[in-house]
């Protein structure tokens, strides 16, 4: 038989368990190999004191409400020199705020009549465009900029929904539009189980006087706008190829589905690229595509969450196995889980923040750069002694052990804007060296957004390609 009618395994563990425990330790760190990984505490949320692995510095002092939502609380400029964030004036105003990082200041964007729902960056490092959603589903897109070191704001789109427009909750998504791609700059915004793609410079150039002036409402931009109505459930997640040709989408009618974007320039339904259902049914509460933006490798892999993100199922979008589960289980029945997940621009983590049991936990990936294959190989968990709401990585690296009173050598990585560690790399040190991964980020927390060094011990752990082996299509693993 032929290696053609073979596909890629991984041949790990069937299983195993892990306990954690807050009497014994405020932070875990563990060897994974196995296919499924069950994660029990056996704590409940009662700890004082955070892990001494977080050192945390205080950026912004503000009340964020602790929501189970999948809309965010703040959003984080490319470069991560910028954090935009809703904040209530009075009774009947809102307002968008930015908080320059570098200068350490922050600037009022506009006064909201409603409540931001959801906001987010373009997706580029030289342009500051922000986008907002209020919880009515009106959109304002900014064009923001420094002048003579002066802060100022110019509204790019507003865009009024109508009262027969879908429910919310809502959510934006950029695509930012590339120069080697036919997809002009895209805006998806989600409203309920619908999903709304915005040709946004069809729309800008079509109304560009009275954009300057008035809100635009969105009746006369339906020409402008593909209607995605496939799923039966809210939609949960919404991701662009980076071209802007595909779209993936996630719901919580159990199904993930990918899409082909033909053209945004006139009406027309995406064409369905595949369809399943990662969890047997059971609703799809987010998704994460572990895209490499420096390697420009995109969409190989997906990781799948249900049961309020306790789940998670990493999967491969070339073979469609589902290649490593994670189960997080709380103290006890009747006790509440709920993950609130993030990956870094280059795959390297997966990231999952329990706010009821206040737990951070950071999972390192491995993903072959030939074969079909990615699984977490490390483990780490830390107690925190407030919920973690939210979480933007800037960078991650590998460093020498410190001692005390050093500063830290740096291994590689050290660009902030450089979260790459080649595993040639790793195998090519000494192991009996000690290392520390260091991961810089920013966390948001009920009372407060701040800065973080998170340092931890860098397991002497190589993945090992032996995992890997070619096996019948029909064939079962042992």
């Amino acid at each position: 038989m032929s290696d053609k009618d073979k596909t890629w395994k991984l041949k790990l563990n069937k299983s195993e368990n892990i306990v954690i425990n807050s009497n014994e330790h405020s932070e875990y760190f563990r060897e994974i190999s196995s296919h499924h990984v069950d994660v029990n505490l056996g704590f409940k949320a009662s700890h004082l004191e955070s892990s001494s692995c977080m050192n945390l510095t205080d950026m912004v002092r503000y009340s964020w409400p602790q929501v189970k939502s999948t809309e965010n609380l703040i959003a984080v400029h490319q470069s991560g020199k910028y954090i935009a964030y809703g904040i209530f004036i009075s009774n009947t105003i809102w307002s968008v705020r930015i908080h320059d990082v570098e200068s350490d200041s922050r600037h009022r964007v506009d006064d909201l009549y409603y409540p931001v729902a959801d906001l987010a960056f373009v997706s580029s490092y030289e342009e500051l465009m922000l986008a907002v959603i209020d919880v009515k589903g009106n959109v304002f897109i900014y064009n923001l900029y420094f002048l003579n070191g002066q802060f100022h704001y110019e509204r790019y789109l507003e865009v009024t929904a109508s009262e027969t427009s879908a429910p919310g909750p809502y959510k934006l998504v950029w695509y930012a539009g590339d120069k080697e791609s036919s997809i002009p700059r895209a805006l998806a915004v989600t409203r309920g189980k619908k999903i709304e793609i915005w040709n946004l410079e069809s729309i800008y150039s079509s109304h560009k006087k009275i954009a300057k002036t008035s809100a635009l409402p969105i009746s006369i931009l339906r020409e402008h706008i593909i209607e995605m109505n496939q799923h039966n459930d809210l939609v949960t997640r919404v991701c662009f190829s980076v071209d802007g040709a595909a779209v993936a989408t996630a719901s919580l009618d159990g199904s993930i589905m990918f899409f082909q974007i033909l053209d945004l320039d006139e009406p027309n339904v995406p064409k369905p690229l595949h369809s399943w259902e990662p969890h047997g049914g059971a609703p799809v509460t987010h998704m994460l595509l572990l895209d490499n933006y420096e390697d420009d490798v995109f969409w190989r892999f997906l990781v799948s969450f249900s049961n309020d993100n306790s789940v998670l199922k990493i999967w491969s979008c070339e073979s469609w196995l589902c290649l490593q589960t994670f189960s997080f289980h709380a103290p006890s029945p009747g006790d509440v889980i709920h993950m609130i997940p993030y990956v870094d621009r280059y795959s390297k983590y997966i990231y999952l923040s329990d706010c009821h049991n206040k737990v951070f936990y950071v999972l390192e990936l491995f993903s072959d750069p030939e074969r079909p294959i990615a699984y977490v190989f490390k483990f780490a968990a830390f107690l925190v002694i407030s919920p973690i709401l939210s979480i933007h990585v800037n960078s991650c690296d590998v460093v020498l052990r410190r001692n005390p009173g050093d500063t830290g050598l740096m291994l590689s990585g050290g660009d902030d804007n450089d979260i790459h560690t080649d595993f040639d790399d790793l195998r090519g040190r000494d192991l009996n060296i000690l290392h520390d991964n260091r991961i810089r980020l920013y966390i948001l927390s009920p009372k407060s957004l701040q800065n973080c060094e998170l340092l931890f011990p860098s397991l002497p752990i190589v993945p090992d390609s032996s995992r890997m082996i070619l096996v019948d299509d029909e064939e079962e693993e042992e």
